[in-house]
């Protein structure tokens, strides 16, 4: 039997010898990361991050509280600064029941208004009154309603000085007239005829920069442009001095703006306060308050 030949001889597969260098430029990377350098660069990176953060942090925190703080404030004078409107007369008086509120807020029982400030048109401020007329009379004196002023009366019946503003009844009862003294003048009269008698009538005294407008049951009746801007003063506001005049008063009203053509017909909407002020009156008067269409749709019947 042949013997068998022996099997060829495989080939010898040497592996691969890789190169070291990858491997030992990461190892060296770990040990400079671990190098007492690498770490102190690396803590006073983040350390001044974190300090850029807190300092962020900090001006927020002081801008917040800055705005908060300026809310709290106008909240603040928003709730517990007086109001601009100011009622002097809250109900109705005998038109020869004369009075004086005082401006000064140490006495008591005074009244002060809010003079205007800073308005973005300039002065603004409002005067309403209801006014209820008896009939006419052959006096040659002006009478009496109210004024911001002295009480210093001329012989025509109209305050001398300081009429800021001052309203009065025409003499003969015909209309009223308004006075309203400014820095150059104090003989700025707007002069309202033909008005009803013995019916309740709404007159609001309305001024804005160097306009005065009378609005007489919201409709307007007169504007009076002044050559220059009103005096506002610190004077009382005084009543139905000198006498006064026959009829009666209701609801002297102020405002510290010019107020709208929507809140004057407010006003008109709510009519006269018919609660007595006066000592000789009741609360019983009843008068109707409504005007003839004349005074609405002639117009003849009122000077423009």
């Amino acid at each position: 039997m042949a013997e068998s030949s022996p099997p060829p001889p495989q080939p010898k597969i040497e592996a691969p010898i890789l190169d070291a260098a990858p491997t030992q430029s990461a190892t060296s990377g770990f040990k400079d990361f671990s190098s007492s350098s690498m770490v102190e660069g690396s803590k006073d990176f983040l350390e001044s991050n974190s300090w850029v953060a807190k300092i962020a942090f900090l001006l927020m925190v002081v801008i917040g509280f800055a705005i908060l703080f300026r809310l709290m404030v106008a909240f603040l004078g928003w709730l517990f600064s007086p109001s601009g409107k100011v009622i002097l007369v809250n109900g109705y008086i005998n038109g020869s029941d004369s009075s004086t509120i005082s401006q000064d807020p140490n006495i008591k029982k005074s009244i002060t208004v809010i003079r205007s400030n800073n308005e973005k048109d300039g002065i603004e401020f409002t005067w309403s009154t209801w006014l209820f007329l008896n009939g006419f009379t052959n006096d040659q004196s002006y009478h009496h309603v109210f004024n911001k002023g002295s009480k210093e009366m001329g012989s025509n019946g109209i305050v001398s000085t300081n009429n800021a503003p001052g309203l009065y009844v025409n003499p003969t009862y015909d209309g009223i007239t308004v006075i309203m003294n400014t820095f150059d003048a104090n003989d700025n009269k707007i002069v309202i005829k033909d008005l009803p008698i013995a019916k309740w009538m709404n007159v609001v005294i309305r001024v804005q920069n160097n306009n005065c407008d009378v609005y007489v049951n919201g409709r307007l009746t007169k504007r009076h442009i002044m050559k220059n801007i009103v005096k506002q003063n610190y004077d009382d506001v005084n009543v139905c001095l000198n006498g006064g005049f026959s009829g009666y008063l209701s609801n002297l009203t102020y405002y510290n703006n010019a107020i709208s053509i929507a809140e004057i017909q407010d006003i008109l909407t709510s009519g006269p306060n018919m609660k007595s002020v006066s000592k000789n009156l009741d609360d019983s008067f009843n008068r109707p308050r409504y005007l003839a269409d004349r005074w609405y749709f002639d117009q003849n019947a009122v000077p423009s």
